[in-house]
């Protein structure tokens, strides 16, 4: 009987240790998985902020395009004047 106990023992002891041992594993895969998401999320952070700069890049060159259209414009209509004073 006190063998009995004593195997019995010992085969909870054995099995818990493996439980033990799949539980660490587990804990590092989860670490890692956690490691890559952060890693991840980080990088998206950087991608939105080369995004943010682009588009202001771009509003930045819709303004200036808009005054030199402007600019143009006002320009046309001044030759414009310049042309009618002309006499052929």
């Amino acid at each position: 009987m006190l063998i009995k106990k004593a195997d019995k023992g010992e085969q909870v002891v054995t099995e818990t240790k493996e439980l033990f041992a799949e539980i660490q594993q587990s804990s590092k895969q989860t670490a890692r998985q956690i490691e890559q998401t952060a890693n991840a999320t980080q990088q998206l952070a950087e991608k939105g902020e080369e995004v943010k700069v682009s588009t202001e890049d771009v509003q930045t060159i819709s303004i200036e395009i808009t005054n030199s259209s402007q600019e143009l414009a006002q320009m046309a209509e001044e030759l414009g004047a310049l042309t009618e004073k002309f006499e052929v």
